[in-house]
């Protein structure tokens, strides 16, 4: 008798740890999910894919993320699809650009960010590219080495806020 008790206890826990452990989605995870109908955008590696393309005048390819949780904007820049380099995409005052599919139903308000200059520095094999997001104006720079493999950061100013260009 006493062996039963203790085996249906422990039958009674496993059940009950099993239920907790769960999969579930979040209503922010599922809202946006759902109400990201925009055709170029697809799920990558748990992140929405709103845009994807070439800056103009470069061989750098864009992929804008979302990341489907919180909703951040991010981006990877690479050369010629080969290889590459993530950040996220600020607000001129240094948060996390924010995608809301409510707000944003036809991604008016994702934009391939707009070439600057390009140009290599002088006595190095490394090129520097200057782009801007056309929406808020945040400036960023990816150098590469011999424009096949680079790093992508913000241009800031000397207090530490991000660079806007005001065309």
């Amino acid at each position: 008798m006493k062996k039963r008790i203790i085996i249906s206890v422990i039958i009674g826990v496993m059940l009950l740890m099993l239920c907790a452990c769960g999969e579930t989605e979040s209503g922010t995870t599922s809202d946006l999910k759902k109400e990201t109908t925009k055709e170029d955008t697809q799920i990558i590696e748990g992140f929405l894919r709103l845009k994807s393309g070439a800056i103009e005048g470069t061989n750098v390819w864009q992929d804008i993320l979302c990341d489907p949780r919180t909703g951040a904007m991010c981006m990877y820049l690479s050369q010629n699809k080969v290889t590459g380099s993530f950040l996220y995409i600020d607000n001129p005052d240094g948060t996390h650009r924010l995608y809301n599919p409510r707000d944003n139903k036809q991604g008016e308000d994702v934009e391939i960010f707009v070439k600057l200059t390009s140009a290599g520095i002088k006595g190095t094999d490394v090129w520097q590219d200057i782009f801007y997001d056309p929406v808020t104006g945040v400036m960023y720079t990816y150098l590469s080495q011999n424009k096949v493999t680079g790093v992508v950061s913000y241009v800031d100013n000397l207090d530490g806020t991000h660079r806007v260009y005001n065309p």
